[in-house]
């Protein structure tokens, strides 16, 4: 079944993470975003969201690896395309519970499955 994700419609995948202040400063600088409202808590405080936040890079990450970690129990996985929509701010102290379906599956030859 190499190449094969044998996804179904109706499938489920969920997550559960914590954002912590350090591991938001610590995610951010590694992506290189060194947008202050994900590393100085006082300038975040002082601005219009009121607090520390996830960078999107984050976020999205967090969302993609959850399918990657899931369907990687088929075989070979790659995730080739996702887009996203930011409604709020993750802050520093949130626990966000992410849930992904399949609604639709589409094989494509070329890519063997």
């Amino acid at each position: 079944m190499k190449g094969l994700t044998p996804a179904f419609v109706g499938e489920q995948i969920r997550g559960r993470h914590h954002y912590h202040a350090d591991g938001i400063r610590t995610f951010a600088s590694a992506c290189g975003d060194l947008n202050p409202l994900h590393h100085d808590e006082g300038y975040a405080r002082s601005s219009r969201l009121g607090g520390l936040i996830a960078c999107g890079p984050e976020v999205s990450s967090r969302m993609m690896a959850l399918t990657a970690t899931h369907f990687a129990r088929y075989g070979e996985v790659l995730g080739l395309e996702f887009q996203f929509r930011f409604r709020k701010p993750v802050y520093a102290g949130d626990t966000v519970d992410t849930h992904w379906q399949v609604v639709a599956k589409n094989p494509k030859a070329k890519l063997g499955g």
